[in-house]
């Protein structure tokens, strides 16, 4: 069992332990986490078991936060409050929320630590994520991270390099080597491992260290996020 199947695993048989009491289906234990660590925001889940998933989710993202906030493709100002991201650049939700997001962080109010989870159903979706990963090796996150969410061209040619180049990499060449290249693939892989690990299974999926949301960003939603204590 890897180490998030056995965290969750944890968290259930906690959840279980209290879950008896007075013949009670639900579950004692998954409240008091949730409200220790300041609950879920628009759960997309509701049932017993995703909820004691979810807290176990945000246990995890709590104790490691240091960490997960300084890692993905950072966009925002570095003194800002963090909201981390996972997402996809053909998911429809993740790129109508960039309404939101855009805005946030060019006046400073949010910084995004950006994670990759290209789904099984975007085709292009995969190779967009390595486009991005290569383009945050030349330092030119932002500006590849704008073109895939607000242009639609690569969706159908997949010409990575070209994109490369509208994004202002300093070398064609690396671009493209990157992109076949085993370290673009295994950041890739690590981005996706910690959403299974977190039990991120659709895209947008957000995390503060307190709070957890699911689906299209609102400016509520976000300000919510931020503001958490």
């Amino acid at each position: 069992m890897t180490d998030s199947g056995a965290e969750l695993k944890r968290a259930r048989r906690t959840a279980t332990r209290f879950s008896m009491v007075d013949g009670s289906l639900w579950v004692v234990a998954v409240f008091a986490v949730a409200v220790a660590l300041g609950g879920w925001l628009r759960p997309a889940r509701t049932g017993a078991s995703e909820r004691v998933a979810d807290a176990a989710s945000l246990a995890i993202v709590s104790a490691e936060w240091d960490s997960i906030a300084q890692g993905g493709g950072r966009t925002g100002a570095d003194s800002a409050p963090v909201v981390v991201e996972f997402s996809d650049y053909e998911c429809p939700f993740c790129r109508a929320s960039e309404g939101v997001l855009a805005p946030a962080r060019q006046q400073g109010s949010v910084r995004i630590a950006y994670f990759h989870l290209p789904l099984n159903i975007h085709p292009a979706a995969r190779g967009a994520a390595l486009a991005a990963i290569c383009a945050e090796a030349q330092g030119r996150f932002a500006q590849m991270h704008d073109l895939l969410m607000n242009t639609d061209s690569w969706r159908s040619d997949r010409d990575w390099v070209a994109l490369g180049a509208r994004s202002g990499v300093r070398s064609r060449d690396e671009f493209a080597s990157c992109l076949r290249s085993a370290a673009a693939s295994n950041r890739l892989e690590r981005d996706m491992s910690l959403a299974r690990r977190l039990g991120v299974r659709a895209t947008p999926t957000y995390f503060t260290q307190r709070l957890r949301s699911q689906g299209a960003m609102t400016r509520e939603t976000l300000k919510q996020m931020v503001e958490a204590k």
